[in-house]
């Protein structure tokens, strides 16, 4: 987690007004990740490994790994049957209630440029 990270968690925190906006969660080796979790929130992964499975043919394979310091943005595409997020290793991450997040960061333009790049980030790991 850089500078930046921890100074805009230390804002989202001290400004939320429900305890499930702003979360620090672990989760353990084989765990999947919830829906729920994946679908009204960013996650930061502050620590660890996990990897995105796609199912083709009737079965899961990897399609991407996610490691320390990249997120995960709620897609309509990582929801339902077709698509999971495995734990590979120990992992932490922030989970950041999306409108929360979207609200502030029209107020703070530098941490939606962070988003934006880190996303930017995803999608060149994904397909460069």
């Amino acid at each position: 987690m850089d500078k930046i990270e921890r100074e805009m968690f230390d804002v989202l925190e001290g400004y939320k007004l429900n305890s499930d906006w702003l979360q620090k969660k672990r989760f353990s080796k084989k765990e999947i990740i919830s829906e729920k979790l994946l679908g009204e929130n960013i996650l930061f992964v502050n620590e660890g490994v996990m990897h995105l499975e796609v199912k083709a043919e009737g079965y899961f394979n990897i399609f991407t790994f996610i490691q320390s310091g990249d997120i995960i943005y709620p897609l309509d595409s990582l929801k339902g049957q077709n698509s999971r997020i495995v734990v590979d290793y120990p992992t932490e991450v922030v989970s950041i209630n999306l409108e929360y997040f979207l609200n502030f960061a029209t107020m703070q333009p530098k941490y939606m440029e962070w988003l934006s790049e880190k996303i930017r980030q995803n999608l060149k790991k994904q397909f460069l």
